[in-house]
């Protein structure tokens, strides 16, 4: 009786480790891209529901909410790409003092991540008051990734009302617009 050979010759071999690098060269700058969108949308949405949430707490606590920048969850900042400090702000001062309450501390791990806003009056602050308005200006969140394309680029427009919504590519052409119809930039 002839016993079969069932091992792999090393041509076999050869020929199935060509093909997955093949289609693992097609499928590596993909999966970066997948996971540059992923980290975009998922800033973008828990900046929405931050000032969601802001509105939210200015309202059933009769008092005025501040949103702004943090590295440390303790104090207001200026670089909102590190992380953002929501409180409840009794005395409008935008400091934690007095009977003052952290709400929550968005903090951001990702170094490439930059966060930018930019508001009417030029505050470095968003802030609601008791009814859920923000306090007279509008602004706008940009969401980038530091050295990447404008494609990943997004924006949180904020209303005066006190309404979140993102930005969109109204004109189908791969990249977000702003409020006026500009690509957005960083």
């Amino acid at each position: 009786m002839k016993q079969l050979n069932r091992g792999t010759t090393l041509f076999e071999l050869l020929i199935v480790l060509s093909i997955m690098s093949i289609l693992l060269l097609g499928a590596i700058p993909a999966f970066g891209g997948l996971l540059k969108r992923n980290l975009i949308t998922s800033t973008v949405n828990r900046l929405i529901g931050l000032s969601y949430f802001a509105r939210q707490m200015a309202i059933k606590n009769n008092a005025y909410v501040t949103l702004c920048a943090s590295s440390d969850g303790i104090r207001c900042g200026r670089d909102w790409h590190l992380g953002q400090l929501l409180f409840v702000d009794h005395n409008r001062d935008r400091k934690i003092n007095g009977n003052d309450r952290i709400l929550r501390f968005n903090h951001i791990e990702d170094p490439n991540l930059r966060v930018t806003w930019r508001s009417f009056r030029s505050r470095n602050f968003l802030q609601y008051s008791a009814r859920g308005w923000t306090n007279y200006y509008n602004g706008t969140f940009r969401v980038c990734l530091a050295g990447s394309e404008q494609f990943y680029n997004r924006a949180i427009i904020i209303n005066r009302p006190g309404r979140a919504r993102a930005s969109v590519d109204s004109d189908n052409d791969g990249f977000h617009e702003d409020r006026e119809g500009a690509v957005i930039t960083c």
